[in-house]
């Protein structure tokens, strides 16, 4: 009775045929069903603008895992901000994405069969990517209460800094997490929670306890 049962949809998002189907057969037999699997690879502009990838799933069906992903392009922090926005907005949407984890962890020099990896190495040093910075900073300030807040940025840059603040409520505390895409220093004022003032830099992902 503990035993969850994850299907598939494929190893493209929508509109791939393999992801319609599966999640037809997903919705048809969510008795059985408690999640599927979901993975994508796409640039950072893709990232980017789709923010709203989950929020118009049907809260009714099935919950994602969203088992593999990753953003592919030349600059590996540019990869790793985009994913790192994208995560910010399958925080908002924990209520969809039960579960989330990187493309393939580990990756040795001249053995390598896949891009991109988390982790490179070989007989004598351990690289850790951009990618992994910002799955470990998500990874230590995760949080079981999500807390709604509102950016104030002009539209044109909005979509290049993503926010999420959530709450530990085991510890009490409360993480604001920041990735900003921009090129530049942004100076942020937090009201409601904290009333703080905080910068980030440009081109970097940073946390903040409120």
């Amino acid at each position: 009775p503990q035993i969850e049962v994850v299907g598939t949809v494929g190893p493209f998002h929508w509109p791939s045929s393999d992801y319609i189907e599966g999640w037809k057969i997903a919705k048809e037999n969510k008795k059985f069903i408690d999640a599927v699997a979901e993975h994508y690879y796409e640039s950072p502009g893709w990232f980017i603008n789709h923010q709203d990838y989950y929020d118009h799933y049907d809260r009714s069906m099935p919950k994602v895992y969203l088992g593999e992903y990753a953003s592919r392009g030349r600059d590996a922090l540019d990869n790793a901000l985009a994913e790192g926005i994208h995560l910010c907005n399958v925080e908002r949407n924990g209520d969809v994405v039960e579960m989330a984890s990187y493309a393939p962890l580990l990756s040795k020099d001249g053995y390598s069969n896949w891009s991109p990896d988390m982790i490179y190495f070989n007989n004598n040093n351990v690289r850790a990517s951009e990618s992994y910075k910002v799955q470990r900073l998500f990874g230590q300030h995760a949080g079981d209460l999500y807390i709604a807040s509102e950016l104030n940025l002009p539209k044109e840059l909005k979509r290049y800094v993503g926010t999420s603040v959530v709450k530990d409520s085991k510890t009490g505390k409360t993480w604001l997490k920041v990735i900003n895409a921009l090129p530049r220093t942004l100076n942020l004022q937090v009201s409601g929670i904290g009333n703080r003032q905080f910068t980030i830099a440009g081109r970097s992902a940073q946390v903040f306890e409120l």
